[in-house]
């Protein structure tokens, strides 16, 4: 088995608390009293509501093993190696259990004897650790939703997202994917910063991608591709799952943390323009061969796709080809008010409304791409491959 390694709570930049507010929290997060197992999205977790503040919290369980700042105004605790609770400002917001809550070596590293440590924890739904996919599937029906990395299920008044671990050794049907962790949120689920497209099922090749999907976790220290998405552009290679990437355009992916080999196969650089060579070996025979992946997904026509109010109608994707991060526009809906506006797939966005864009996070981006419904904005664009540059004026949705 191969237990994924999970770092989202550490996805956000933190900035640590003065020494003196760390020593007066973290201890070594003793047991204060008796626990639910239960945790309800809309109400509790562990039978402690939602709401409650970080020293009700601590009074009942006791001073966490760590505390961080996250963004803005959440900051999370984590007990033992397990779990951590997100608060907003000073207010319980949401919950993460995965089996490396840090990063699964140093989280190793942590005491495990806090009352979370060993919890056999349930949702109200009735999901429980351990279930394989299949089941969470008949309990959650069409409420379950699924995207490239990750499942996910709305409730009254919160977002579940669900991370399942694959056992290779049992194929690649439902039965071999095992409940693992989850990160629950208080709130309506957060609009993709990328404006990803609705999910049309695994049969859709995803936007400014291959069609690979991997699982990071391998023995060998090296991506392996768990699944090779029907009809995307990596099965129309050839490309087959079990397989391990050695290098991506001649870029060694040995010494590479999984953070790092997902942008590797994003990435649209300039010398290799819309193709991906990808240098392939079977593990169980050590037969290597390379491919040469064309890319087909900067286009995009979809005219049924709903464009949501405020937004311009464009999905975009990182690109790294200047050094700094920058919005790569991978798609286009033709009946959105960029496509009437004239803008192409392929254009890097250079600035909003006069305001430089590079090197910004992609939630900064959303931010300024979105606005007010019937409201404009100005972008100054570069097109990937010509060089050209233009200006824009779009009327959002």
């Amino acid at each position: 088995m191969k237990t994924p390694a999970f770092l989202a709570l550490l996805l956000f930049a933190f900035t640590l608390f003065a020494a003196e507010d760390v020593r007066s929290r973290v201890a070594d997060g003793g047991t204060k009293s008796a626990l639910s197992s239960v945790i309800d999205p809309d109400k509790s977790i562990y039978g402690i509501p939602f709401g409650t503040s970080e020293d009700e919290f601590i009074a009942k369980c006791g001073k966490p093993t760590g505390y961080l700042r996250l963004s803005g105004a959440q900051t999370a605790m984590i007990y033992g190696q397990s779990h951590a609770f997100v608060f907003e400002d000073g207010k319980l917001l949401g919950l993460r259990i995965s089996d490396g809550i840090v990063d699964w070596k140093l989280s190793r590293k942590l005491p495990a004897n806090t009352v979370f440590d060993g919890m056999e924890w349930q949702l109200s739904n009735g999901i429980k650790k351990n279930m394989d996919l299949l089941q969470v599937k008949n309990i959650l029906g069409d409420k379950l939703s699924n995207n490239r990395y990750s499942r996910s299920y709305q409730t009254e008044k919160a977002q579940v997202e669900l991370d399942f671990s694959h056992w290779t050794n049992m194929g690649e049907t439902d039965l071999a994917y095992r409940l693992m962790g989850f990160y629950i949120k208080q709130g309506a689920a957060e609009p993709d910063p990328f404006f990803s497209v609705p999910d049309f099922g695994l049969n859709n090749p995803g936007l400014g991608s291959t069609g690979i999907l991997l699982d990071c976790n391998t023995n060998l220290a090296l991506p392996l591709i768990s699944e090779v998405v029907t009809g995307s552009d990596a099965d129309k290679a050839g490309v087959r799952a079990n397989t391990v990437i050695l290098a991506v355009n001649g870029i060694p992916t040995k010494g590479k943390s999984p953070e790092e080999w997902i942008p590797m196969l994003e990435r649209i650089d300039e010398n290799h323009r819309g193709t991906l060579i990808l240098d392939l070996m079977d593990p169980a025979t050590q037969a290597t061969n390379r491919v040469t992946i064309q890319r087909s997904t900067f286009l995009l026509g979809a005219s049924n796709v709903p464009i949501e109010a405020g937004t311009i109608g464009v999905v975009i994707a990182p690109d790294f080809s200047s050094g700094l991060p920058q919005p790569l526009i991978v798609g286009v809906f033709s009946n959105g008010p960029a496509a009437k506006s004239g803008v192409q797939p392929g254009s890097i966005i250079l600035s909003v409304d006069g305001k430089p864009i590079q090197g910004k996070s992609a939630t900064d981006w959303a931010k300024q791409l979105r606005g007010e419904s019937g409201s404009t904005v100005k972008l100054e664009l570069s097109h990937f491959i010509t060089k050209a540059t233009s200006q824009v004026t779009i009327q959002r949705k």
